[in-house]
């Protein structure tokens, strides 16, 4: 199964959309946990200008990874630079590449002290690259980011 975390439905074919009020083929808030999925069934995600819009973008990642089959990759866009919160009041969290290596809890990050960050999840960082932005309303910088989800 591949599923598209925000989409619309029928926007990404192949792909399962997950949304609120029937805008998703899979009616769900993406902020209510546990996501209506069980262990280890999705192939692929795809969460396009999604994370910085909800209340818990860690608890998203964990639920990400917890639906995730071994080796499922997630292809997340998110703006980045300055405080994108500034000039969309819909976001709700600016993020930085550092963020998702914190998402691997074997990998070399700039947090100094690992306890602080307790997380169910392990995702490697597959690819990632900078580029402007392409939808009409967003024309600012965006990270493309590719995890694979790791699992014994």
């Amino acid at each position: 199964m591949k599923i598209d975390l925000g989409g619309l439905k029928g926007e990404i074919t192949g792909f399962k959309s997950v949304n609120i009020n029937d805008f998703g083929d899979i009616n769900h808030d993406l902020n209510v946990f546990p996501y209506p999925f069980e262990d280890n069934t999705v192939d692929e995600v795809i969460m396009f200008h999604v994370l910085e819009h909800l209340e818990k973008p860690l608890k998203v990642m964990e639920e990400t990874w917890r639906i995730c089959k071994p080796g499922a990759l997630v292809h997340i866009k998110i703006p980045v630079g300055r405080s994108t919160i500034l000039y969309n009041p819909y976001h709700l969290h600016d993020f930085k590449t550092e963020w998702f290596e914190n998402l691997n809890p074997s990998a070399p990050v700039a947090v100094k002290d690992r306890t602080a960050i307790k997380v169910n999840l392990n995702f490697d960082i597959v690819r990632k690259s900078y580029k402007r932005g392409s939808i009409r309303f967003w024309k600012k910088y965006e990270l493309y980011i590719v995890l694979k989800a790791v699992k014994d």
